[in-house]
């Protein structure tokens, strides 16, 4: 009795090294593309400036909010001043320019 032949797949390039195989170079493409964008990401964020916030930030919130309550409380004294306008009789309505 012989002993049996060690399988081999004639046909397919499992005798390459592994660098030698697509399917490799596919599966740490991946990987490679995302450490690349994030040293991209990370230079870009270092390199410029944000610009985003202010440093009297609060002090520029307070102010908004005070213009905001100036205009309603005009446009509320307006809007009474011209119910009152059109309630006298012989007056002419408020016009809205």
């Amino acid at each position: 009795m012989q002993p049996p032949e060690p399988a081999t797949d004639r046909g397919t390039d499992s005798t390459k090294p592994w660098y030698r195989h697509r399917w490799t170079w596919g599966l740490m493409a991946g990987p490679f593309i995302v450490l690349v964008a994030g040293a991209i990401t990370t230079t870009i964020a270092i390199r410029t400036d944000d610009g985003l916030v202010a440093r009297d930030y609060y002090k520029r919130g307070l102010m908004i909010n005070k213009v905001l309550q100036q205009a309603n409380a005009a446009a509320e004294h307006a809007r009474t001043a011209c119910a009152a306008a059109a309630a006298t009789p012989g007056e002419r309505a408020c016009r809205n320019d």
